[in-house]
């Protein structure tokens, strides 16, 4: 049509793509039909997001040059015209319910690749594509309205006059219990990779979507042996590699790994640190062990005392030869366990991921030129 293009998709082949980007790469997705989307919201704040406690809103920008949001409003479902309820957009900015974005001390304009993260109060925060702050707005760029446990956030490209259908740029659709989409206070409302918003298990404010709306944590398990071979890096040792899933570095600080002795579930043993202090449990960040992740990175450890980070693509980034390894055996009936701290008796609200049992019974037990990932 007049407002799309005929572009390559990322498998080479030609497509109807809904936004035109001339001299730029073209849009991750056919369907995107404006370079800023909403990507996240949250109805339950969390006293650990930056938004201290408050609901907050993320906004995306898809291409790879800055985006203008100035004069774009939002707001909730009170504005929507097609829920029949309220139709003056400017009434509820005067109400100090919608938000103008480019206004006061609000930005007007979202970084190439990057994120806008405003809260429900007063703040605002820019975020560049590798998920660093540029710039805080503290005080005077936020929201009214509230994101309910029914409702639906709406972007205007205008709050001038009467809402109309063609001023909405993008929406997240209503979320209520009946539909199944009602994110808890941990959870959040995002957009998926086919463009549909899902409940996510992990919130991200200032950074992509986690890969899949299953990962609750930054760090998971990715994949462990059980017969170390000598030509992997532990030189015959087994091994236990983390990932990373966000686009920052993250933290592993006070994490501690351990096998099935330590799963509360199982009922074997419960003391973790009775568990660091044999020499089998292993806390991450500690002596001579890394405290981080690299931003989409991996971190492998060895039966023994070595460790690695690597880079997103796969690049050493550190090696740690002495003092961090762990000493339990990954034997042929095991489940590996990532802690979310080695302190005091184990709790099930302390499993972070694990890999589950794995065994000959099961058909799962991995051969010593195979992995459990």
């Amino acid at each position: 049509t007049a407002a799309q293009s005929l572009g390559r998709n990322g498998a080479g082949e030609f497509a109807v793509f809904n936004l035109r980007t001339p001299g730029a790469p073209n849009a991750p997705a056919t369907w995107i039909s404006s370079a800023v989307l909403i990507n996240e919201v949250t109805n339950q704040g969390s006293e650990t997001d930056l938004c201290a406690g408050e609901d907050w809103v993320e906004l995306v920008n898809v291409v790879g040059a800055p985006s203008s949001v100035a004069g774009m409003a939002l707001d909730d479902s009170s504005s929507s015209p097609d829920l029949g309820i309220v139709s003056d957009l400017p009434a509820e900015v005067a109400a100090g319910k919608a938000l103008v974005l480019g206004q006061g001390s609000c930005p007007a304009e979202i970084p190439a690749n990057g994120y806008l993260v405003v809260c429900k109060g007063e703040k605002a925060f820019t975020f560049d594509a590798a998920g660093a702050v540029v710039a805080s707005y503290l005080e005077g760029c936020g929201f009214g309205f509230g994101n309910g446990n029914s409702d639906d956030v709406v972007l205007f490209s205008s709050a001038e006059g009467n809402v109309t259908a063609d001023m909405i740029v993008d929406r997240t659709g209503v979320w209520n219990d009946a539909l199944g989409n009602n994110p808890t206070a941990a959870q959040s409302l995002g957009r998926n990779g086919a463009g549909e918003f899902a409940v996510f298990n992990l919130r991200t404010p200032g950074a992509p979507n986690a890969p899949a709306t299953w990962i609750s944590s930054a760090v998971l398990i990715n994949e462990v042996t059980n017969q170390g071979s000598e030509t992997d890096l532990c030189a015959g040792e087994d091994w236990v590699e983390l990932v990373n899933v966000v686009g920052a570095p993250s933290s592993v600080a006070g994490m501690a790994l351990d096998d099935s002795s330590s799963s509360p579930d199982l009922g074997i043993v419960s003391d973790l640190p009775a568990e660091v202090a044999a020499g089998k449990a292993l806390v991450l960040g500690q002596g001579s062990c890394p405290a981080e992740i690299p931003a989409n990175g991996y971190l492998v450890v060895c039966k023994g005392e070595k460790a690695f980070t690597f880079d997103a693509a796969g690049a050493v980034v550190a090696s740690y030869l002495e003092g961090c390894g762990f000493g339990f055996g990954n034997g042929n009936s095991d489940d590996v366990v990532l802690f979310s701290s080695a302190e005091g008796n184990v709790t099930a609200d302390m499993i972070v991921d694990r890999t589950g049992v794995w065994n000959d019974a099961l058909g799962n037990n991995p051969t010593a030129a195979q992995s459990l990932g």
